[in-house]
């Protein structure tokens, strides 16, 4: 029922005063889904569509303890919360997670690869999201920003590929701007 609820806060409530009668802390951390095909969590599940109610929701049932580890649990496929979040192009998701954590985790959690060595940062050019890929770009030092722009994953796709190819122009002239004259002009070489 999630996707119905999207944009209907009455519905969320609805759905949000179902689950706290029906599910309780553990169920939340337990995986859903055929392991070894995908197994996830509720609380991925919710990054993943980008549902920030549903994923502060969650977290607010998890022991204090604990919720620093949910929010860097992966899923099978090594994808983190904030992979899934930047694969959803939800800022406000992507915010979200890397609040809950110190600033030398989130540059962690930022820099992490999935089974397809893709980066939070290439998903989030990947959706053609503009606004993740700032806010990422915003959480690294300095020195780093364009390291990540000047990675590749498994398939030897830049992250300017994949924002490519995801349509963005506001988000390719970005990059491109990011890079400077001398890495954008290599990484046009790749794309060729």
């Amino acid at each position: 029922e999630l996707p119905s609820a999207k944009g209907d806060p009455a519905r969320c409530e609805a759905l949000f005063s179902e689950i706290k009668t029906h599910f309780c802390a553990d169920l939340l951390e337990m995986e859903i889904g055929v392991p070894g095909e995908g197994a996830t969590t509720l609380f991925l599940k919710a990054c993943d569509a980008g549902y920030l109610l549903l994923c502060e929701f969650f977290l607010q049932t998890v022991e204090e303890s604990k919720r620093v580890d949910l929010v860097k649990k992966p899923n099978s496929s090594r994808e983190s919360p904030l992979m899934l979040a930047c694969q959803s192009g939800s800022c406000e998701v992507v915010a979200f997670i890397l609040g809950q954590l110190g600033p030398v985790a989130a540059a962690e959690q930022i820099k992490k690869m999935n089974v397809d060595y893709l980066t939070p940062l290439m998903l989030a050019c990947q959706s053609g999201s503009l606004d993740v890929v700032k806010f990422l770009l915003e959480q690294l030092s300095t020195a780093s920003p364009v390291e990540e722009l000047k990675k590749m994953n498994l398939y030897r796709l830049t992250t300017l590929m994949l924002a490519c190819e995801s349509g963005s122009l506001e988000l390719v002239q970005f990059i491109l701007e990011q890079l400077g004259p001398v890495a954008a002009a290599e990484e046009l070489k790749k794309v060729d």
